[in-house]
């Protein structure tokens, strides 16, 4: 999409979605699961196959956890392709044998440190269970690595009233296990921007506009008192 030089992991891994198709921007809306119409969509099948997944997503996440909690994971928990896909990874750049656990298969996480991964957090259901199954089973969650932050604050569907957290706060609060995120939503509007800027595309600045509405409407507390556009 952009070709621009210098970019972060995470926007790097934003242009890697466009171009895969993957990441959509829909000026017309799409609707959420919580009823909130997105002006984009990360499309996170498109990134797997039956036996595989995506080996620049893998390797993206993989480097979020080598910089972040280096040699001290033993195992990564997630689903079964993507955490057996990561800890190879790990295996190839820490020469450690780093197992692979998910839901179903989890036995053996007694006294181990284990990661957790996942692609998008619309709410932390996913990560509570799994938090709930290794600490069951006897391992140590000391951190979460997911695909994209939204970077948006949560939805409670019972009372039909938005939360003043997101659901990557809300886990961080109630665990005090910190989430590291391969991309988030700053890492798309800096893209977006830098692409505007470097050749004036209608469709870009009106996405990019669409995009910094609904942030401005849904972000993340944080995100809007630091004064992001």
């Amino acid at each position: 999409m952009s070709h621009i030089e210098g970019l972060t992991p995470g926007q790097k891994f934003v242009d890697y979605a466009f171009g895969k198709g993957a990441l959509i921007l829909t000026p017309g809306g799409r609707r959420l699961d919580c009823k909130r119409i997105s002006p984009y969509f990360l499309d996170s099948r498109l990134f797997y196959t039956d036996e595989s997944v995506d080996d620049y997503l893998s390797y993206t996440c993989t480097s979020a956890i080598n910089v972040r909690f280096g040699n001290e994971v033993d195992v990564v928990f997630g689903s079964a392709r993507l955490s057996g896909a990561i800890a190879m990874k790990l295996l190839h750049l820490t020469r450690r044998n780093i197992g692979c656990a998910n839901i179903k298969d989890c036995d053996g996480l007694a006294n181990k440190r284990v990661v957790i991964v996942d692609d998008i957090v619309t709410d932390d259901a996913s990560l509570h269970k799994a938090v709930k199954t290794i600490l069951a089973k006897g391992g140590n969650p000391i951190g979460c690595v997911i695909v994209f932050d939204r970077q948006e604050r949560g939805y409670d569907p019972v009372n039909k009233v938005d939360i003043p957290l997101s659901p990557v706060q809300s886990f961080k609060q109630m665990y005090k296990i910190p989430i590291i995120a391969a991309a988030k939503l700053s890492d798309l509007v800096f893209l977006l921007e830098m692409v505007k800027n470097k050749a004036y595309d209608l469709g870009v600045t009106t996405s990019l506009n669409m995009v910094r509405a609904y942030r401005q409407e849904y972000g993340e507390i944080d995100l809007i008192q630091r004064g992001y556009r």
